[in-house]
């Protein structure tokens, strides 16, 4: 309802941040054209770790949305990653 709305008023382009799972539902409903990572200089993980898309996953390599266009670009001492999103490979 709320992308009709926003559609409605000639939204054409949105920011989503709202965690994995936002971000995995997101994809999987093929809502998603562009992606952007932001990479700090630091080693985080673990079991409680989050991840940047929650949930089960693809069930194979070729059920991954495949990237193009790749772009990087350092900040500071940050690296940003941004790609075209064209979908599963399958």
């Amino acid at each position: 309802a709320l992308l009709g709305a926003l559609h409605a008023l000639e939204v054409r382009s949105l920011l989503v941040e709202g965690g994995g799972v936002t971000a995995a539902s997101f994809l999987a409903a093929g809502l998603v054209d562009r992606v952007t990572a932001y990479i700090a200089p630091r080693l985080i993980g673990g079991a409680s770790a989050h991840s940047p898309l929650a949930g089960a996953g693809p069930a194979s390599l070729a059920d991954t949305s495949r990237l193009s266009g790749l772009d990087a670009v350092r900040i500071g001492s940050d690296l940003r990653l941004s790609a075209r999103v064209l979908g599963p490979v399958g």
